[in-house]
């Protein structure tokens, strides 16, 4: 899983695979359902972001995971 937040459009995107997405379907407002050609989530894009989740607490959990495993290793 991968998560990617691009701050000059306020959109995150959380990305569950790296197959091609095929389809979108909005589920609600701001909220995208990309699936590859079987129907299978590939990703959740999320617009207007920071007005739907905190951001930073995202970044900041995600860059402490990564710390804590490169510290293990």
């Amino acid at each position: 899983m991968k998560i990617e937040y691009f701050e000059e459009s306020d959109m995150l995107y959380i990305e569950f695979t790296d197959k091609e997405s095929k389809h979108q379907k909005e589920m609600m407002k701001d909220f995208v359902i990309d699936t590859d050609e079987s129907g299978n989530i590939v990703g959740i894009e999320i617009e207007h972001a920071s007005t739907h989740i905190n951001i930073n607490q995202i970044v900041t959990k995600n860059i402490k995971e990564v710390l804590s495993v490169l510290s293990v290793a």
